[in-house]
């Protein structure tokens, strides 16, 4: 798995193999920090692999685990791609997102580590059904 920052215009392509489960897209918008992310993205492979998932797919769990919101519809809202120039692609396998016009960017930390720490502390919880 990895998981890349990128700026640039979402292309129909790309929501095709997004949609299909080739690739996960993320607006970057209110993802504060690429550990978030990731812990967002094992939470949700661990929620499939113990039958706990809310969401058909992984990237509507990874949404939901980021929102912290048990509704898919209000986790899309907010995390679904295509609203925004920053975004994040997590793929297995070869994938390069400059084949769609889109640059990879440094994923500029935010955030200091006290927030880091209070961000972990208020998402201990898991979300269930």
């Amino acid at each position: 798995m990895k998981i890349v920052k990128v700026k640039g215009k979402i292309v129909d392509e790309l929501l095709s193999m997004a949609r299909s489960g080739k690739i996960i897209l993320l607006n970057g918008e209110f993802i504060i920090s690429r550990r978030i992310l990731e812990s967002a993205y094992l939470k949700a492979e661990r929620a499939f692999n113990e039958g706990t998932n809310i969401s058909r797919d992984l990237g509507t769990e990874i949404m939901l685990y980021l929102s912290g919101d048990r509704q898919v519809s209000r986790a899309i809202e907010k995390f679904g791609a295509g609203k925004s120039e920053i975004n994040y692609i997590i793929f297995d396998g070869d994938f390069n997102p400059a084949d769609y016009g889109l640059t990879e960017i440094e994923d500029e930390n935010n955030t200091n580590e006290k927030t880091l720490e209070e961000l972990e502390k208020i998402a201990i919880f898991e979300l269930k059904k």
